[in-house]
């Protein structure tokens, strides 16, 4: 008898369940009108001197509960308390503010719902839902619309948030949320309603904490270069660029566990480091290895510290103490060593080129006349040139005009080269290679066109993925260039032009605080360089303004 009881509550609940649960219908036509706000039985929108209350939107139909609402919908001003904010009862959406919230006095709110709210049977979004009230007497009623494009590519910049604000110091971005803001869509574009008239410090964030504040310097920003105002009947456009601020040079990591080199790791690539040893009796060298500046080092001290000094312009200055290791427990087992060497196949040999060759250590010195250079296994040849590299002391470059498919070895007697370490080679050590034909190669010619004769740019070829470039030019004084390069890897090029506004070399980006903004830059993929293929190209210098097709 309990048994049979008990089932028949179990189907009367599920019943009763199902009969209280809105589901969608089966079969009909398909449903393609969005909800709407039923607004006679709902909270008045527009209100003035509005004071915090629940407000209550019923719609004409039952709706999903809102959807994606921190990145949907849009409070502007912003609140503090979002999480807590939207609720679903039956076909009523209900807004109600965290008792902690206080709302700003006489300022027009909107509460811009995107595409979150959506009906139960086939999710059709409400469009252009919004409400608005003011708490003071008066609705603002101007606005501002625009466009967020990346600074570099230029390409739109979705959820961008745009943030407007009434005081006008510029630390008001890291301390304070914005009295307005909108977000931008897939195309960039932003619209901002019911503001007040005045003057206005515009700045874009792309915030992924999303706490409405410059609170990390890795992310994306745009500001206006001036204060924006907004005038009676009038809507303000305005177009930003987003780029990223270059944080402050930082020693992130030292690793010096060991003698012969310490490796310092930055939050940035290290370039144009000067490094010396303080310590007398140590000589070092340095390479950059991705964000990390290797210093080798040889010598002995009797201390237990040795200290190094590392400076970068006015960036970076400071004196390492470090600890001193016995050399003889790494010299024990090292030698110096020709790295590719053992390659069964002949280096292949740009006919146009330098030769390379790097060394497992820093060299310190090189004896030309232990060096043979045999061309065609019988003819010795004399290089035009053979330098220790500055920028990598690891790296013997040698000139010479290769012939074509000629093969050659290069041998390196005893006491032909020398690391900081003392070492050199034991034996002969050959190292073979062949120039290649240069139809193996491509040419480029490059025309740049519609520079200012009176400012200083850089060109550099990269090619891939590769940040370093292949090749790099400095051009002043001229309004059209032609560049002329023979013999170039087989590979996908890119080229980058930029102003260097500062004349420092490099390009530098943009510093809110300074008012500056990055300096112009162009950057054009090209097609693949083929062998046996000679690239014409022509790069306007005026074609970086032009936005990508869609």
């Amino acid at each position: 008898m309990m048994v049979r009881l008990f089932r028949v509550w179990m189907i009367l609940l599920v019943t009763l369940y199902s009969c209280a649960t809105p589901q969608p219908p089966i079969g009909g036509p398909k449903d393609e009108m969005p909800p709407h706000i039923d607004t006679a039985r709902s909270t008045p929108n527009y209100q003035v001197n509005f004071k915090k209350q629940e407000i209550e939107l019923i719609f004409n139909e039952w709706i999903q509960q809102p959807q994606d609402v921190s990145k949907q919908v849009v409070v502007s001003p912003p609140i503090r308390y979002m999480g807590t904010l939207l609720k679903l009862k039956g076909k009523a959406l209900i807004i109600e503010f965290d008792d902690r919230e206080v709302l700003q006095e006489n300022v027009t709110y909107t509460i811009n719902f995107g595409e979150s709210i959506k009906d139960l049977t086939e999710g059709n979004p409400a469009k252009d839902l919004r409400f608005v009230f003011s708490t003071g007497p008066i609705l603002d009623s101007l606005a501002m619309q625009g466009e967020i494009r990346d600074f570099t590519t230029l390409e739109p910049v979705e959820n961008a948030l745009v943030m407007v604000y009434s005081k006008l110091n510029d630390s008001i971005v890291k301390k304070e949320r914005p009295l307005y803001f909108g977000k931008t869509n897939k195309a960039g574009k932003f619209y901002i309603k019911n503001m007040r008239s005045g003057k206005f410090k515009v700045f874009a964030l792309v915030d992924a904490n999303q706490p409405y504040l410059y609170d990390d310097p890795t992310e994306k920003i745009a500001f206006a270069d001036s204060l924006i105002s907004s005038a009676t009947d009038s809507i303000t456009n305005i177009s930003l660029r987003t780029f990223s601020e270059t944080p402050p040079l930082r020693l992130l990591n030292t690793d010096a566990k060991r003698y012969g080199s310490v490796n310092l790791q930055f939050n940035q690539v290290p370039k144009d480091f000067q490094v010396a040893a303080v310590t007398p009796g140590i000589q070092v060298r340095s390479e950059t290895v991705g964000d990390t500046l290797k210093v080798w080092y040889a010598g002995q001290t009797t201390g237990a510290n040795w200290f190094l000094h590392v400076r970068k312009d006015s960036t970076f200055n400071d004196t390492l103490k470090l600890k001193t290791f016995a050399p003889e427990t790494y010299l024990r087992g090292a030698k110096l060593v020709l790295q590719g060497v053992d390659s069964k196949e002949p280096f292949h040999q740009n006919p146009d080129k330098s030769l390379v060759l790097t060394f497992n250590h820093p060299l310190s010195s090189f004896d030309i006349s232990k060096l043979l250079l045999v061309e065609d296994s019988v003819r010795q040849v004399l290089p035009s040139m053979i330098e220790i590299d500055s920028l990598n002391s690891r790296k013997l470059v040698i000139q010479y005009k290769w012939a074509e498919q000629s093969k050659y070895q290069l041998r390196f007697a005893p006491g032909s080269v020398r690391d900081i370490f003392a070492f050199g080679f034991k034996d002969t050590v050959r190292f073979n290679l062949q120039a290649m034909p240069r139809k193996n190669y491509g040419n480029m010619d490059l025309k740049i066109e519609g520079l200012d004769s009176t400012k200083y740019y850089i060109m550099e070829l990269l090619q891939g993925e590769t940040p370093e470039p292949v090749l790099k030019e400095f051009i002043s004084g001229k309004k059209n260039t032609r560049l002329m390069y023979k013999a170039l890897e087989p590979a996908q090029y890119r080229i980058k032009l930029l102003e260097d506004q500062n004349r420092n070399g490099k390009w530098d980006s943009g510093d809110y605080f300074k008012h500056r903004q990055p300096e112009p830059i162009y950057i054009r993929n090209l097609d693949p360089l083929r062998p046996n293929w000679d690239m014409d190209l022509t790069i306007d210098w005026e074609d970086r303004k032009k936005l990508p097709k869609n």
